[in-house]
């Protein structure tokens, strides 16, 4: 590929650099490093009619970072560098050529004052873009970034702080981009009162097209007052809060029509990681409730580079639960990567790497779907004022009380060049917001908003210190009102008593039983009866039993539905270096819609060490189960897999790890996975790694093998600075789809200054 007449200016600038930041300038707080990436590609696809498509792609990256921190006087310091990227790309895709180039600039300036008492800076930022395709050049993009902020946190008084920034995007013609936002943030905090706490936090936001001559306002304010304490010595604990938010938004159009985003009322975030193949009935994107979380957990939305995939690959549900039913048709996803959020020009690079389905319910549990959404990247379309990126999901409208949206987590190739703010291996799941629109009149304004509200109380009780015996209350009320909904309640209300105990020096045992009663905006009540008894024994110290029963059963308008199940566990060590796990369990179910099933289940597990060097394994896994009613024919489905592996290291620069397992499924033909990889280190440190993998894996639907193979090379210069090399080919077969063949290598150097 040729390399363009950019290279020699940015080899010069690389000269520079490391004049500039010899040892004793590091000293000075001065750093930065250079960077360069090489990668090349080519696909071969054939899809299940024959029919056959070639692509081949190749690729340069220059980078150099520098960066400057110097402390002007105590407590101030000044904060300045830049980063500078130029990337060179030609692809052919069956005989068609194309070219493309990318330059970014990145200069910024930082001034921070800290100390203990206040606390405030200033900052700019400004990113230039340029690109050009087959020899046809875009107008440069620009945003400029201007930042304040003050904190104050005096002794014995609410904290506070305010944030303020305002952002110019446009090109340097303003004819494709010409946007300005100003935006105020604030918060405070009182907990200077033991047990009480109080935060309140408001926002105002101007966000102006001055291409459409429309104009968005944004007014929120949110707060929370709650009290914790403790009774008769930790005896009775107490717990009690209020939260509330309020928005209001208008859109003023002097021009054309505008469009309003306005994040809807009392969106409570659900999780989960599904489906499971490994169990049996097997839980699917259909079926399945989510669990509601204050917070998203810490999600990869990709697998890392240069990594085995698992064996069965997971797919994230990202869903939100309503008060009750709203039009949705646009969601957006909001992700963060190397600790901030990247930008949405950088985003779409790496785009089309994901897989995004959406699916509604009315219940949380039976979804439908899916409907494949209009993907883009962008900044959080409710507020552009904010450092919020993600992905922006449209779709048909459809009014439901629950939505989820389906990724499945996959590998950005080794050749891919990535943008400065994105790690490959590392885009984090922040969270999700669902929008009403607005659509705003030439020549008018049009507002919406909306209000909501949640009351929790929490209480435990011991009654019995010997049994360890205790009472649990928790009552939850959620209220909310918009312009598109009227005044929806929610009452969520559960009573639990738990107890344990140590009956001897061998047994210990443990049981819960409770009732939840909960009512939705439409007055719809649930009753919930969960149950369970634990038995532990431990005849040994390398003798371990356990048995645990539990069940549950749903009372609602849709009918009664009853879950048990039984389950006893076991392991021992039966010598050094040998141990044994051997576990069986039962559950059965009953739906007056979905009919009854029974499952049976058996697992099994061997681990071996003979010496300190070898490591082996063997496990066995195996659940059946057997369906009756629910309209449907009487059927009987299984899963078994059996697997085994080995670990060997015969002296430390050197490992060997192999494994064959073996998928047995009652609809589908048994699949065998092979994997294996060796790495060597021959020099003291571990300075050069080499590394071999070979991996076979099965999607989360069973119905592609991806096939992995290749070397990797890694060459530790010095501290920061390394030289990667990696060859990789990937094959992927699917009953569905044909097959895909990709083998790719790539080179990158970096030098640290």
């Amino acid at each position: 590929m040729p390399i363009r007449r950019g290279l020699l200016p940015s080899l010069l600038l690389s000269a520079l650099l490391v004049l500039l930041c010899a040892p004793s300038a590091r000293a000075d707080g001065i750093s930065g490093y250079l960077e360069y990436l090489y990668g090349t590609s080519s696909m071969k696809t054939r899809d299940i009619s024959g029919v056959s498509s070639s692509t081949r792609n190749d690729s340069f990256l220059q980078r150099y970072n520098l960066a400057m921190d110097k402390t002007l006087y105590p407590l101030l310091t000044l904060s300045a560098g830049g980063l500078y990227e130029d990337t060179n790309a030609h692809a052919t895709t069956d005989g068609i050529s194309s070219d493309s180039s990318t330059t970014r600039l990145s200069p910024y300036v930082d001034l921070a004052l800290k100390n203990n008492f206040v606390s405030s800076g200033l900052g700019y930022r400004r990113r230039e873009e340029t690109t050009s395709s087959n020899g046809q050049s875009t107008p440069k993009l620009i945003q400029n970034e201007y930042t304040a902020n003050l904190g104050w946190r005096p002794a014995g008084l609410p904290t506070f702080s305010l944030f303020y920034t305002k952002r110019d995007f446009y090109d340097e013609l303003r004819t494709s981009q010409d946007l300005q936002t100003e935006s105020y943030t604030w918060s405070s905090t009182f907990r200077e009162i033991k047990g009480l706490e109080v935060n309140y936090g408001g926002s105002y936001s101007q966000n102006r097209n001055n291409l459409l001559q429309s104009e968005t306002q944004s007014f929120a304010n949110s707060g929370r007052i709650a009290y914790s304490d403790s009774y008769l010595g930790n005896r009775v604990l107490f717990h009690t809060g209020y939260s509330f938010a309020l928005q209001n938004s208008t859109i003023i159009s002097h021009g054309t029509a505008g469009l309003l985003y306005t994040a809807q009322t009392a969106q409570s975030q659900l999780f989960a990681t599904t489906p499971d193949t490994t169990v049996v009935p097997p839980t699917t994107v259909t079926s399945g409730a989510l669990t509601a979380v204050s917070s998203f957990p810490t999600v990869n939305l990709v697998l890392p580079q240069n990594t085995v995939p698992p064996a069965v690959l997971k797919q994230n549900n990202i869903g939100l639960v309503f008060p009750s039913p709203l039009t949705v048709s646009t969601l957006f996803l909001s992700v963060t990567s190397k600790g901030a959020a990247p930008s949405s020009v950088s985003l779409s690079q790496v785009a089309g790497n994901f897989s995004w389905q959406v699916y509604t319910s009315t219940d949380g549990v039976n979804w439908s779907g899916p409907t494949v959404p209009t993907v883009t990247t962008s900044t959080n379309p409710a507020d552009f004022g904010i450092s919020e990126s993600g992905f922006l999901l449209s779709f048909p409208a459809v009014t439901t009380q629950y939505v989820k949206v389906v990724e499945t987590p996959a590998q950005i190739p080794i050749t891919v060049v990535v943008p400065a703010d994105i790690d490959a291996g590392s885009i984090l799941l922040s969270r999700l917001l669902s929008f009403s629109l607005v659509q705003g009149k030439a020549g008018t304004s049009s507002s919406s908003s909306n209000i909501g509200g949640v009351l929790d109380v929490n209480a435990r009780v011991q009654l019995l210190e010997a049994l360890n015996l205790s009472w649990d209350f928790s009552f939850v009320m959620s209220h909310s009102k918009s312009d598109e909904s009227s005044l929806a309640t929610t009452y969520l209300m559960s009573n639990g008593v738990s107890f344990s105990r140590r009956l001897n020096e061998i047994l210990t045992s443990n049981g819960r039983v409770a009732e939840d009663f909960s009512m939705d905006s439409q007055s719809k009540v649930r009753n919930s009866l969960s149950y369970s008894a634990g038995l532990n024994a431990t005849p040994l110290p390398t003798l371990n039993h356990s048995l645990v029963y539990g069940g549950r059963t749903d009372i609602s308008d849709s009918g009664t539905s009853t879950t048990n199940s039984v389950y006893l566990n076991n392991s021992a060590a039966l010598y050094r270096g040998l141990s044994l796990n051997v576990g069986a369990g039962y559950s059965t179910s009953s739906d007056a819609k979905s009919g009854d099933t029974d499952s049976v289940s058996f697992t099994a597990g061997l681990d071996m060490v003979p010496n300190k060097d070898l490591t082996l394994g063997l496990s066995y896994q195996d659940s059946t189960a057997e369906h009756n009613g629910g309209g449907q024919p009487r059927t009987t489905s299984f899963i078994r897999n059996a697997a085994v592996s080995a670990t060997y290291r015969p002296f430390v620069a050197l490992y060997l790890v192999g494994g064959y397992s073996i998928y047995m499924q009652n609809d589908r033909s048994n699949v065998s996975l092979v994997n294996y990889g060796a790495g060597w280190s021959p020099f003291a440190g571990g300075d050069l790694q080499i590394n071999m993998n070979y991996t076979e894996s099965l999607t989360s639907t069973g119905n592609e093998k991806v096939t992995t193979y290749g070397p990797s090379v890694r060459w530790n210069i010095r501290s920061g600075s390394s030289l990667d090399l990696s060859y990789n080919r990937q094959k992927t077969v699917s009953d569905f789809s044909g097959s895909t063949d990709v083998n790719s290598f790539s080179a990158q150097l970096r030098i640290a200054l």
